[in-house]
């Protein structure tokens, strides 16, 4: 019995879907997209089609913000005008 793909999804693909679908961890689903090299090929190859199928797309400003290298850090303060603050 041939089997049929689900109905289309409603909502777009996240990066834990990808993750479960392709049976690895999120953060090689991340690592398959960002850094491709840090994984073997063939992983590779096999996120990228799951991901393909499920329709899963990187955020552009994510994507952006990790080629960009900026090297930036930010900061959060508690109460900037009392030196002694340590919240």
């Amino acid at each position: 019995m041939p089997s049929e793909d689900p109905a289309p999804r409603t909502k777009r693909a996240s990066i834990y879907d990808v993750a479960a679908a392709a049976g690895v961890s999120v953060s090689t689903v991340s690592r398959t997209m960002s850094k491709p090299d840090r994984v073997s090929f063939r992983t590779a190859e096999h996120v990228r089609k799951v991901a393909e199928h499920l329709g899963y797309r990187a955020e552009a400003t994510e994507r952006i913000i990790a080629d960009s290298g900026t090297r930036m850090l930010a900061m959060v303060v508690a109460d900037i005008t009392n030196r002694s603050s340590t919240a």
